[in-house]
């Protein structure tokens, strides 16, 4: 595939060190600072997990920075980038690194009952460590749902 037939490539979130998340025309993909690789399946973003490596804060931030200098619509690239379906990926894909650090995100990201339900899943979870059952454990108790 030449660079002609990509169309149009516009790195928006760095992703690890040398991966991007960008636009690629009207839709998601990663790939580095110079052209897309992959298209991410915003139904199944498992590309965008080491996204829960960061603060969720930090990680809206660099999308609104990108935003700024694009010119587009404030929450524009928040609205097209499913951070939102990471933590329930996260437990649903049962690695313990992944739901340790979706974890992380749900007082940011998720409604009390999503929350909930996911704190419950990995509080049961066989696959997860005793330390992420912990923690989820704790979070469940000081944030349960009334």
């Amino acid at each position: 595939m030449t660079r002609a037939t990509e169309g149009s490539w516009t790195p928006i979130l760095a992703i690890g060190p040398d991966v991007w998340l960008g636009l690629r025309d009207d839709s998601l993909a990663l790939g580095d600072r110079i052209a897309p690789k992959r298209d991410v399946d915003v139904t199944n973003p498992v590309g965008l997990l080491p996204c829960l490596e960061r603060p969720y804060r930090d990680v809206v931030d660099e999308l609104n920075v990108r935003e700024a200098e694009l010119g587009l619509r404030p929450g524009e690239l928040l609205g097209r980038v499913p951070l939102g379906a990471l933590p329930r990926l996260a437990v649903d894909i049962r690695m313990d690194h992944w739901a340790l650090r979706a974890l992380e995100w749900l007082p940011d990201i998720a409604s009390k009952e999503e929350a909930e339900r996911l704190l419950t899943l990995v509080v049961d979870a066989e696959w997860a460590s005793q330390h992420t059952r912990h923690v989820a454990s704790r979070m469940r108790g000081k944030h349960s749902v009334s």
